[in-house]
């Protein structure tokens, strides 16, 4: 590498680091020392191109990272419930009511239907989806009787509320909440839909059943195009909405991929696209590059998803690599679920 090269790279370390930096003091909760950043920056050793150009490359990405402290995420649990629940409400009144209706009327239409309205967390209570619901009551100011885990949805001595696996009979199984007309249920991120469709086979459909009358609505703060459109087509969720809705040009790697616009001339898309990918089939071949191929470089303050790619969040201290020898400090710790006892 000549002089001229060198001094190019090292300008473009200086810059990315001070995107990284002004980022991590502005949105990131100052969740990030230069320590940990130089940490991580240690695990590229020169395996899938040189070391210098790894590291660079490990720069470019964190700078474009997507990250979601606890202000920002508070913010965005305020416009689901305003932008796009109260909005899907008033849509409502527009059909059910006549035109002449006016302002007062709709008001009460809309506050009869809250009256009538459960908050479920999407998954275990021990989940993110209950744990938003926390905040998502706190900004909103909603009465805790209108939040229930969904376990609770349905009376049935079994228990567990995934009953089709467990052969109870349909007429064993009786709504607990019969004045509720719309449950809604909340999740921070539908990546690549599978969880949603478990759930709309398990909890949407058997509400529609019992209740035809009930409206079941899943609501994300981010939702990748393909996810839900899978989860619209199949049905069984009456409404399935996100604050933000990504299209394909957030799949890091892809074809139409945003984030190769700002590549600059010190390092190529070849380059971006292998260390990713070799350092991900190191780590762990099923989240090379996120879960499904997801390639969602983005994360929030309680946990980082894992439709983002493996070099990002894999940690050796809590599972080993796919390469024994490898050793690996996350730059933004994932804490994983635990199944079994």
């Amino acid at each position: 590498m000549d002089e001229e090269d060198m001094t190019g790279s090292k300008n473009l370390e200086e810059s990315l680091r001070n995107k990284i930096m002004i980022l991590n003091e502005n949105a990131w909760d100052k969740r990030l020392t230069r320590y940990d950043i130089d940490r991580w920056l240690d695990n590229f050793t020169g395996r899938i191109v040189n070391k210098e150009k790894e590291k660079m490359v490990a720069l470019f990405w964190l700078a474009n990272f997507m990250y979601f402290g606890s202000k920002e995420v508070r913010a965005l649990l305020r416009s689901l419930y305003r932008d796009v629940y109260m909005s899907t409400l008033a849509c409502q009144a527009e059909d059910y009511l006549p035109v002449s209706a006016g302002i007062k009327e709709r008001q009460e239409f809309i506050d009869q239907q809250i009256d009538k309205t459960l908050f479920v967390s999407l998954g275990n209570p021990s989940e993110s989806g209950a744990h938003l619901l926390y905040f998502f009551r706190q900004e909103n100011r909603i009465t805790k009787r209108k939040f229930i885990n969904a376990s609770e949805l349905f009376n049935v001595e079994q228990s567990g509320y995934f009953f089709r696996f467990f052969g109870i009979k349909k007429n064993e199984i009786k709504l607990a909440h019969k004045e509720c007309l719309h449950y809604v249920f909340i999740d921070d991120l539908c990546g690549s839909g599978a969880q949603l469709l478990r759930y709309s086979d398990s909890v949407a459909s058997l509400i529609s059943e019992l209740s035809p009358q009930a409206k079941t609505y899943f609501f994300s703060l981010f939702g990748s195009k393909s996810g839900l459109d899978k989860a619209r087509s199949d049905g069984r969720f009456t409404y399935c909405e996100s604050i933000f809705e990504m299209d394909s040009s957030y799949r890091a790697l892809s074809e139409n991929s945003r984030y190769f616009h700002g590549l600059d001339g010190e390092i190529s898309r070849k380059d971006v696209v292998d260390v990713v990918e070799g350092y991900g089939q190191l780590l762990d071949k099923t989240y090379a590059t996120g879960w499904k191929d997801g390639q969602l470089f983005m994360g929030f303050s309680h946990n980082i998803p894992d439709n983002c790619p493996a070099f990002i969040w894999y940690d050796t201290s809590i599972a080993s690599a796919e390469e024994k020898d490898l050793d690996w400090v996350p730059i933004f710790k994932r804490y994983p679920k635990i199944y079994g006892s």
